[in-house]
Order: structure tokens, then sequence, then C-alpha cells
């Protein structure tokens, strides 16, 4: 609520919010058994179309807070774009990627990230972090197993923000995934049309 207050929202809507926030009630779902019913006093919640805005408004501020940090321990500029415009951080729902041309300054990064967030009520979880080098080989370059590296690199099928580093690599993959999509809602259709004739049929025999 602060956030809002800081952001420039009037007191009515601050306490609009709150009211929305008052008295939440969960359920947790285990194997298809719910739980009984408790009162949740922390974090946004999930399902209603306030939730997603507030979940924004507290990593924009859990970010904030980590940027000031990141200025003092590596510093790195206070706005996350260096002067020949490479953004240093970027952000998609709650998946943040953070950008540097030394690898040793990210890990240095990790558990401090790990820490601020988790003052916001925020988890990192470092088992799923993932550290890609993107360059472009030379047209000399080899793998092990002697194949040529360049447009091979391994970067270009890593995947950030939901989407694949290599725009060539990325629309194959999408194009895959909207033809089986398709296929499957072809199927279903078909299935669907053939239910309703045969009931159609049964009808009017």
């Amino acid at each position: 609520l602060e956030l809002l207050v800081k952001c420039g929202c009037t007191d009515d809507e601050v306490r609009l919010v709150r009211l929305l926030l008052s008295n939440t009630k969960l359920r947790v779902n285990v194997n298809g058994t719910m739980s009984v019913e408790f009162q949740s006093f922390l974090g946004a919640f999930q399902g209603d179309c306030l939730s997603g805005c507030l979940f924004t408004l507290v990593l924009a501020g859990a970010l904030c807070d980590l940027r000031a940090l990141l200025a003092i321990e590596l510093d790195r500029p206070l706005l996350p774009i260096t002067d020949s415009g490479f953004p240093l951080d970027t952000e998609y729902a709650d998946d943040v990627d953070f950008n540097d041309e030394d690898e040793e300054n990210l890990r240095i990064l990790l558990p401090l990230a790990t820490e601020v967030l988790n003052d916001w009520n925020l988890f990192v979880n470092e088992d799923k972090t993932d550290f890609t080098h993107v360059c472009l080989a030379k047209a000399s370059e080899k793998d092990e197993n002697g194949k040529k590296l360049a447009g091979n690199e391994s970067w270009r099928k890593s995947i950030t923000l939901g989407s694949m580093l290599c725009s060539k690599e990325d629309i194959t993959r999408r194009i895959c995934l909207g033809y089986s999509a398709s296929t499957n809602t072809t199927r279903h259709g078909a299935r669907r049309y053939l239910s309703r004739r045969d009931s159609f049929c049964m009808k009017h025999s």
C-alpha cells in the first residue's frame, strides 16, 4: 500500500485496494483434495484482475531496491541501461533477466537479488537460474564433435522471457507449437462434429 502512495494514488484508491485485499481467504488443492479454508495476510494473489497489477507493482519496487544495491556493489548504473543503450535487466510477468559483459558479475548478483527480493516476499529459485553466454562464433570455430559453431551457438536455443534468443529458432519453434495446437483443435472439432451428427441421427431414427 505504501507503494501505491509513492506512485501517486489518492487516499480513496488506497482505501479501495485495502478493502479488496482484506479478509482474503484461500484453500489449497493437493492431489485433488481441498484443504480447509484459511485467511492469508501476505502477498498478492492470483485469480482476479487486481492481482497482476499489484504483483507488477511489488516486483517493480523490489527491483528499484536491488538496482540501488547493485549500483553500490557492482557499480552498475541506477537506471538499468548503459551509455550505449544496452539493457542491463529485462522483465516480463514474473521472469527477470540480468545482462552483463562479465559472467562473474552476474554470479555475484544472484545471491544479492535473492536476498533483496526475499525482503519483499518474492522468492528466487536459484536452481532454475541459467547463465547464458551470448556470442558469435568465428567461421573457423568448431565444437567438440567437429561441428561448425557459427550459426549453431548454444545460446540460439536458450529461452528468455518466453522467447528464444535466436529469432530464426524462435519462429521455427512457434510454427511447430502453432501447428500442434491447430492439429489438436481440428481433431477436437472433428470429434465434436461427429458426436453432434450421431446425436442428430439418433433423434431422427
